[in-house]
C-alpha cells in the first residue's frame, strides 16, 4: 500500500508544503500514526482501508500546514529588543 499512499500523498501536498517536506517523509509519518491506531480501524476490504489511510494523509498535512503557517506568521514579525517592547523599526 505504500505506493497507493504515496500517490496520494504527492496528489495533494501542496507546491508550499514542498518547501518544508518530502513526500516520503510524509508516507512514514502516516504508516506510524496508523500502526498506532490499528485498534480503531474497521476497514472491512481494500478500498476501506485506504479510505482510512487517506484520511491519515489529510490530517497529517493539516496538522503540518498548520506548524509551517504559524512559524510563518511568528517569523515575519517585526524585530524587536528583547530589552524592549518597542520594535526595532
Amino acid at each position: 500500500h505504500k505506493g497507493r499512499v504515496l500517490r496520494i500523498v504527492r496528489a495533494r501536498l501542496g507546491p508550499q508544503l514542498r518547501q518544508f517536506m518530502e513526500s516520503q517523509d510524509i508516507v512514514q509519518e502516516v504508516f506510524l500514526q496508523a500502526l498506532q491506531s490499528i485498534p480503531q480501524l474497521e476497514a472491512t476490504d481494500e478500498a476501506k482501508l485506504l479510505q482510512w489511510l487517506s484520511g491519515i494523509v489529510e490530517n497529517t498535512l493539516r496538522v503540518r500546514a498548520t506548524y509551517h503557517g504559524a512559524i510563518k506568521r511568528t517569523t515575519s514579525f517585526e524585530p524587536f529588543d528583547p530589552g524592549s517592547s518597542i520594535p526595532l523599526r
